[in-house]
C-alpha cells in the first residue's frame, strides 16, 4: 500500500493578526502588538489556505495548489508576490567583520612580526605551535568521520510511494549558460516527478540574451518557466536565488547548476526523506560527482576530492548529526524554514555553506541524501584557481559572519558545532595558507638534516610536530582514496599522488588570491564557465575498466561506475 498524506481542513476565517520582526531574528513572531521602539509590523493578510500536511518533517509545509501552466508563456516578468527575502544584518557578509576581529587579527600579525625581529626563535615556536593546533584539529575532525564511515554503507532503500507529493519549485541560477542550457532542459525532462507538483525556474540576468535565446529555441514545456531577475548588485548567484525564491509556489526549494544531471529519482528520494524525517529536518543534501572525470590529471584528482568530501565527510557529518557545509547544488530546503532564514546571503560567495550552519544555529537538521547529481569538472588550471579562489574566500567570509559573537554561537550550535564550522572554514583556508610553510620546513630538514628550528625545541616536540604534519596528510589522502575506492573501485587508488601534487601545487596560490579578494572585493564571483568538456569523455569514472556494478540514474542512460551508495 502505497503511503499518503493526511489531509486536515483548513481553518476557518479569521481576522488578520499582525506580526513583528525583530533584527535578531529573520522570523515572524505572532501574538505580540507591542514591542521595542524601531520594528517593523508586518501585516499578514488572511487567505484562504490549501489542505496542509501532516508528515513530520511536513507537518508545517502546506500543498500550494497546481497553478495553470498549461497557458503560462515561456518568459516570466519579474513580479514580487512576496517580500524579498533577505538575511539579517547579523548574519550577512555585507557588513563585512567586526571591529574586534580587524582588532585582533591586525594584533596577531603585528605581534608576530614584533617576535619575529626581536626573538625569532620564540615567533617560530608560535608558529609552529599554531600550525600543530591547526593539523591536529583537521587530524580529529577527519579520523572521527572517517571511523564513523568505516561501517559498510547502507543499501539504497526504495523510495516510498505517496498519493500525493509536495509541490518542489527548482531554482537554476544561470549567467553566460548559452553552451549548457540546452541539455540543462534536457536533465530537467528526465526527472521522474509528477508534472503538476514541479516548477522549474531558470533565472537569468537582464542583460544575459545569448542565454535566454538558446533557452527559447529549445521551446521549454510549460512547468519550466524563464525568470530575468532585475538587474542589481551584487550580481551574485544567492542574489538571483532570493529573487527566484519570491516566486517560487512549490512547499520544498530544490538548488540545481546549468551543467548538472540529476539522477531521475533524486526528487522523490527528497520528498519522502521530508516526509520520513522529524520536524527539525531543514534540508537535504545529494552527493555530487563528475561526469567528465577522466578527461585529465586535474578532473581525476577532482574525482577523488569530491568523493571524499561528499561521499565521506558530508555523510559522516549527517551520522554524528553536526552541521553541514552544504553543497551549491542538489540541496531541498523546505521553503518555510528557508523564508524563516531569510534565503541566501547576496553577499557570500559560499551562500550554500554559510545557509547550512545557519540552519545549525536555528536548532534544525541537515541531511544526506542518497541520490548523485554528476557536474563537470574543470579542466585547466587556471580555472580551477579562480573556482578554488571563491570558494576559500567564500569559506573565510562564513567563518567572519559567524563568528562575530563567538560566544552566542558557541550556546546556538554547540560545541561540535563550533569546532567543525572553525575547522571547516577557516581551517581550510589557513591549511592552504601554511601549507608553504609545512613544506619549506620540510625541504628544511630533508637538506639540512635536522629540524628548521634547530635546538631551540626539544627533540621530542620536534618529533611530535613533524608526526603531527604527516599524520594529517596521511588521514586527507587515506579518506580520498577510501572515499575514491567506495566509488569508482580500486583503480582510484593509482590517482592519490596526483591529488596531494595539485593541492600542494595550486592551492596555496589559490588561498592568497581568496585572502586579497576577501579585502578588495569580497562579494566578486569568478564565475566557473561550463560546456568546456560537455561532448566526448562522459565515462563517469576513474578509468577505462574501473569495476563495480552499474548506477541507477546515469545521465543519458549510460553506466555509472559506482562500489555502493553512501
Amino acid at each position: 500500500m502505497p503511503r499518503d498524506f493526511h489531509v486536515r481542513p483548513p481553518p476557518r476565517r479569521g481576522r488578520r493578526r499582525e506580526a513583528t520582526r525583530s533584527p535578531e531574528s529573520p522570523g515572524l513572531s505572532t501574538g505580540r502588538r507591542g514591542g521595542a521602539q524601531g520594528r517593523v509590523r508586518l501585516r499578514r493578510l488572511w487567505r484562504p489556505p490549501p489542505p496542509s500536511l501532516s508528515g513530520p518533517a511536513l507537518s508545517g509545509l502546506r500543498f500550494a495548489p497546481p497553478p495553470a501552466l498549461a497557458h503560462a508563456p515561456p518568459l516570466a516578468a519579474p513580479a514580487s508576490p512576496t517580500p524579498e527575502a533577505e538575511s539579517p544584518p547579523f548574519i550577512s557578509a555585507e557588513h563585512g567583520a567586526a571591529a574586534w576581529q580587524r582588532i585582533a587579527a591586525g594584533s596577531l600579525l603585528g605581534g608576530l612580526l614584533m617576535l619575529a625581529i626581536l626573538a625569532p626563535a620564540l615567533a617560530l615556536l608560535a608558529v609552529s605551535a599554531g600550525l600543530g593546533a591547526l593539523i591536529l584539529g583537521f587530524l580529529l575532525l577527519r579520523a572521527t568521520i572517517f571511523a564513523v564511515q568505516l561501517d559498510p554503507p547502507l543499501r539504497r532503500q526504495e523510495t516510498p510511494a505517496l498519493r500525493v507529493w509536495p509541490k518542489i519549485t527548482i531554482l537554476a541560477a544561470m549567467y553566460d549558460e548559452q553552451a549548457i542550457a540546452p541539455h540543462f532542459l534536457h536533465a530537467m525532462r528526465r526527472i521522474d516527478y509528477p508534472r503538476d507538483r514541479l516548477e522549474v525556474l531558470v533565472l537569468l540576468e537582464e542583460e544575459d540574451e545569448a542565454t535566454l535565446r538558446a533557452l527559447r529555441a529549445c521551446a521549454p514545456p510549460p512547468w519550466i518557466r524563464l525568470i530575468v531577475v532585475p538587474d542589481g548588485a551584487p550580481r551574485t548567484k544567492p542574489r538571483a536565488l532570493n529573487h527566484g525564491l519570491k516566486l517560487a509556489t512549490g512547499d520544498i526549494i530544490g538548488v540545481f547548476d546549468a551543467e548538472d544531471r540529476p539522477e531521475p529519482d533524486q526528487l522523490r528520494k527528497a520528498a519522502a526523506a521530508f516526509f520520513m524525517a522529524p520536524p527539525d529536518l531543514a534540508c537535504v543534501q545529494a552527493q555530487l560527482a563528475w561526469y567528465n572525470a577522466r578527461t585529465n590529471f586535474l578532473t581525476r584528482s577532482l574525482a577523488l576530492e569530491y568523493a571524499s568530501w561528499f561521499g565521506l565527510l558530508m555523510p559522516g557529518l549527517a551520522r554524528l548529526g553536526w552541521p553541514l557545509p552544504l553543497g551549491g547544488t542538489s540541496c531541498y530546503l523546505q521553503a518555510q524554514k528557508l523564508r524563516e532564514l531569510g534565503g541566501w546571503d547576496a553577499h557570500n560567495v559560499t551562500e550554500d555553506a554559510d545557509l547550512g550552519f545557519r540552519i545549525a544555529r536555528r536548532g534544525w537538521r541537515s541531511d544526506a541524501l542518497d541520490s548523485v547529481t554528476w557536474e563537470e569538472a574543470v579542466t585547466k588550471p587556471r580555472k580551477w584557481v579562480g573556482q578554488r579562489t571563491r570558494w576559500t574566500k567564500g569559506f573565510m567570509t562564513t567563518w567572519i559572519v559567524h563568528m562575530r559573537d563567538p560566544l552566542q554561537l558557541w550556546r546556538e550550535i554547540g560545541p561540535s558545532g563550533f569546532f567543525v564550522l572553525n575547522a571547516l572554514t577557516l581551517g581550510t583556508g589557513l591549511a592552504y595558507l601554511t601549507l608553504p610553510l609545512h613544506l619549506a620546513f620540510l625541504l628544511w630538514s630533508l637538506v639540512m638534516s635536522e629540524p628548521i628550528w634547530g635546538d631551540q625545541l626539544s627533540p621530542r616536540l620536534s618529533d611530535w610536530l613533524s608526526g603531527l604534519f604527516w599524520a594529517g596528510q596521511a588521514t586527507a589522502l587515506a579518506m580520498a582514496g577510501f572515499g575514491g575506492w567506495r566509488r569508482f573501485g580500486p583503480k582510484a587508488l593509482l590517482w592519490l599522488p596526483l591529488q596531494a601534487f595539485y593541492l600542494t601545487t595550486l592551492g596555496p596560490y589559490a588561498a592568497v588570491r581568496a585572502l586579497r579578494q576577501l579585502r578588495l572585493a569580497p562579494s566578486l564571483w569568478e564565475k566557473t564557465a561550463h560546456g568546456v568538456d560537455f561532448q566526448g569523455r562522459e565515462t563517469y569514472g576513474l578509468g577505462a575498466s574501473a569495476g563495480g556494478g552499474a548506477g541507477a540514474g546515469a545521465p543519458g542512460g549510460r553506466q555509472v561506475v559506482s562500489r555502493g551508495a553512501v
